[in-house]
């Protein structure tokens, strides 16, 4: 190993050896969100994803969508932005850095606004943007006071067909650019949440780079867990859809009721002040399946404007 990569495998291992983390999801990570996931056995947080457009606007958006506590830690905030965005992608980078153990740039994202804004995959989606890309990682590894990470999912070539040597190259430029750490969703671009990982294309990029591989994908379960990181030697996992409908799924004590999660997430809110949109949003998530065969559940929640009537809600439906 290099002096780059073995900087990077002891400030990865700081966080404990093969960890379960909080993958970023836009907009409901929030600070009280990250406290409970780190109360029930996940200890290392992403942050929601940043625009780091909207980040450059000032304080306005940074307080809303971005806050933090002594004890949220270890933490990797990610920003999203488009190669237009370069200048204020590193500038938000340079102000994160203050606040976190790591910073991320999302270049995995295949929502319809990410295609819309070029940010996410379509920053990399060809091989042109791909080198343009490089070029801010370079700037952000030699300017930026924290270690670098990316996110990157599986590529497809010019024939929409998956491709393993572009993922392979682009992650093994990734590392020569300076990045600590790579975040590998195990789909491409074309695939959804339910469709099956690639776990035999991270295996290979693990075994094609030097720096920590964290493999995303498919993870439901702590023995999903282990077994994800047996199988392709990476240095965790990252999870959030599993966190989303249960945030004591990977509680070594073992899960808890939904009311006890709720009331505890709601309290968390209180006490750290959130946006009321993100507490709203996973009442919604934690009683999905009821809310499909109760409209009237929805319209409840829907209907709620404090925190004190989500607490009444749940406790009126355990």
């Amino acid at each position: 190993m290099d002096s780059h990569s073995q900087k990077a495998w002891k400030w990865w291992k700081k966080f404990g050896e093969k960890p379960i983390c909080l993958a970023p999801m836009a907009e409901i990570s929030d600070l009280s969100w990250r406290m409970l996931i780190r109360n029930h056995g996940v200890k290392v947080c992403w942050t929601g994803m940043l625009n780091a457009h909207q980040w450059s606007q000032g304080s306005g958006y940074q307080n809303k969508f971005f806050n933090t506590c002594p004890e949220d830690h270890p933490l990797i905030a990610q920003i999203a932005g488009s190669n237009e965005d370069q200048d204020l992608i590193v500038a938000a980078a340079k102000d994160l850095a203050k606040y976190a153990d790591g910073v991320d740039v999302n270049l995995g994202c295949t929502q319809k606004i990410a295609s819309r804004s070029e940010y996410g995959y379509f920053m990399v989606d060809n091989c042109q943007k791909r080198e343009k890309t490089l070029e801010l990682f370079r700037r952000l590894c030699k300017e930026v006071n924290c270690p670098i990470c990316a996110k990157i999912r599986i590529f497809i070539d010019d024939s929409g067909e998956v491709s393993e040597k572009i993922t392979i190259d682009f992650a093994k430029k990734l590392e020569e650019a300076g990045v600590s750490l790579l975040q590998v969703h195990g789909r491409a671009e074309h695939r959804n949440k339910q469709a099956d990982v690639y776990n035999e294309i991270i295996k290979h990029i693990v075994q094609a780079v030097n720096i920590p591989v964290v493999a995303n994908g498919g993870i439901n379960t702590v023995e999903d867990a282990h077994k994800f990181m047996e199988e392709t030697g990476a240095a965790g996992v990252s999870v959030a859809q599993a966190l989303l409908k249960d945030p004591t799924a990977f509680d070594p004590t073992g899960k808890k009721p939904r009311k006890d999660y709720a009331l505890e997430y709601l309290n968390l809110s209180k006490e750290k002040g959130v946006r009321f949109f993100g507490p709203k949003k996973h009442i919604f998530i934690f009683y999905e399946k009821e809310i499909r065969e109760n409209k009237e559940l929805a319209k409840q929640i829907e209907q709620s404007t404090t925190i004190e009537q989500l607490i009444e809600f749940v406790n009126a439906h355990p």
